[in-house]
């Protein structure tokens, strides 16, 4: 007898599908209208004039896959762009098959960057959901920092410039974006390694 499938699937899997090509290589995804106007409002205005095609030559695949991941199935940890760092050990040793410490942390940032950007993408698809689901995990990767390292997590400079020039002025996103870079200047007692690589401006919003 045949097993039933795991996950039971809604209708809308099989409806026509959207084509949405992404980044200046025009990486192409296709997925179901009516999954994605479930989870968007701003689908309307991206698409072209065949009503079936979406642009987005400024994102990055590696971004939008973390999207269509969750889109699909719920999760995006379950992307196999996005690793799970929270649980592994460092050790100082030639060993390839140990992480250092100071790797860990590079890919640390670099996830926590991706996130930025996916927060971005989901402001500019219009999905609240997916925007809350990258804040929680978010929230998430601080805490693992805070367990490993007992530091605060903090948004690097270039993540900041990221998110003040992704956002209009008065956004409660670019107003965060300002009083963390408040606080952490602060912190560096203004040290030119950081602040140097801001916009100037950011205190004028």
């Amino acid at each position: 007898m045949a097993q039933p499938p795991a996950k039971k699937l809604k209708a809308s899997i099989f409806s026509q599908p959207i084509k949405v090509i992404v980044g200046p290589n025009r990486t192409e995804f296709h997925i179901p209208t009516d999954l994605l106007l479930s989870q968007t409002t701003h689908l309307p205005n991206l698409l072209d004039t065949s009503g079936n095609t979406i642009h987005l030559p400024r994102e990055e695949p590696y971004i939008f896959v973390l999207f269509a991941t969750w889109l699909t199935r719920g999760s995006i940890e379950l992307c196999s762009e996005f690793p799970n760092l929270d649980n592994i050990n460092t050790l100082s040793t030639k060993d390839t098959n140990v992480i250092s410490a100071t790797e860990l942390k590079t890919q640390r940032l670099d996830q926590w960057h991706q996130l930025i950007h996916a927060y971005i993408l989901g402001d500019l698809l219009g999905s609240v959901t997916f925007k809350n689901e990258v804040i929680d995990v978010l929230v998430e990767k601080a805490r693992v920092v805070a367990r490993d390292n007992r530091m605060v997590a903090e948004m690097q400079h270039r993540s900041l410039s990221l998110i003040y020039d992704s956002t209009e002025a008065g956004s409660p996103r670019r107003r965060e974006c300002s009083f963390s870079h408040s606080f952490q200047l602060y912190r560096s007692f203004f040290s030119r390694t950081f602040h140097e690589h801001l916009p100037h401006k950011m205190f004028g919003i």
